[in-house]
C-alpha cells in the first residue's frame, strides 16, 4: 500500500500522489533511458523509490500494490511523440499508470512550448493530482509552471528544468556535468 506518513505518522494524501506520481515517471524514464540506445550505463533507481535530481532515491521505499493508484489521475506532456525516446517515454507512464490503477493523459507538446502551455492549462481546469512536464524549453514555461502551483497541482520536471515557478523534483542529468565529463574524456584522447 502506498504509505507517505508525516511526522507523527500521520497520512499525506499528497505525498502519496506524488509518490505514485514520482515513481510512474521513474519507471517510465528507467524504460526510455534503456531503449534510447544511448549508451546509459546508469542502474535503474530501486524499485519503490522515487528518484530525485542525480538519481537518489527519497522518501525511502514506498510500497505499492495493484489499485493502489485508484483516482489518481495525473497529467503529462513531453516535447514529441516523434522521437522513438519520448514515445518510450509515453508508453512506459501508460503502462506503470495501468499497473497501479492511476490515470495517466501524455499530451504531445509537438515540439512547440504553446502546445505544451495549452496542455498545462487543460491540466488545471481537469484538476489532475500531478503533472509530469517534459519541456520543450527552459524560459517559456514558467508560467504555466506557476499556474499549476496556485492550483496546488505539483509539478515534477524531466529531462529539463523550467525557469519560473516551482517544481516538487526535477528528475534527468546534470548537462553542465555531462559535459564537463565528455570534455575531460576527448582531452584523454
Amino acid at each position: 500500500m502506498l504509505s507517505s506518513l508525516l511526522p507523527g505518522g500521520h497520512r499525506s494524501p499528497l505525498l502519496s500522489r506524488l509518490s505514485l506520481a514520482g515513481l510512474l515517471f521513474a519507471s517510465a524514464f528507467s524504460l526510455s533511458a534503456c531503449d534510447s540506445g544511448g549508451g546509459n550505463t546508469a542502474a535503474p533507481p530501486a524499485p519503490g523509490t522515487v528518484p530525485t535530481a542525480g538519481g537518489t532515491p527519497a522518501a525511502g521505499p514506498i510500497e505499492l500494490s495493484p489499485g493502489d493508484g485508484k483516482g489518481i489521475v495525473i497529467g503529462s506532456t513531453i516535447p514529441t511523440y516523434g522521437h522513438p525516446f519520448f514515445v518510450s517515454m509515453r508508453t512506459g507512464m501508460q503502462d506503470e499508470a495501468a499497473k497501479y490503477g492511476a490515470e495517466i493523459n501524455v499530451v504531445d507538446g509537438k515540439d512547440d512550448s504553446s502546445q505544451q502551455i495549452s496542455a498545462i492549462d487543460n491540466f488545471v481546469v481537469q484538476r489532475v493530482n500531478a503533472i509530469i512536464l517534459c519541456p520543450t524549453e527552459t524560459e517559456t514555461l514558467g508560467p504555466g509552471v506557476k499556474k499549476a502551483n496556485s492550483a496546488n497541482i505539483p509539478v515534477i520536471t524531466v529531462n529539463r528544468t523550467v525557469t519560473g515557478g516551482n517544481t516538487v523534483t526535477y528528475v534527468g542529468a546534470d548537462d553542465t556535468d555531462g559535459g564537463r565529463m565528455q570534455g575531460q574524456a576527448l582531452m584523454e584522447l
